[in-house]
């Protein structure tokens, strides 16, 4: 089984956060589902773009160690 690191998380992330299919739905859930799965972990996620107001939240109710 391959395993994400941070770095391939954040790129995918990023790439799933800017796409055209994530504007509209939800490509980011896959990707931070994976990561979690892949690492056995929990992430706490949460990005606005202040330009439309485009919002995605992963466990915005759960505290997170940062």
């Amino acid at each position: 089984m391959h395993m994400l690191d941070r770095r391939t998380f954040v790129a995918g992330l990023s790439v799933a956060l800017t796409g055209p299919a994530t504007a509209r739905g939800s490509g980011a859930p896959a990707v931070i589902a994976a990561y979690e799965a892949a690492t056995g972990g929990h992430v706490g996620v949460y990005a606005r773009n202040v330009a439309t107001g485009w919002t995605i939240a992963w466990r915005p109710d759960e505290r997170m160690v940062m």
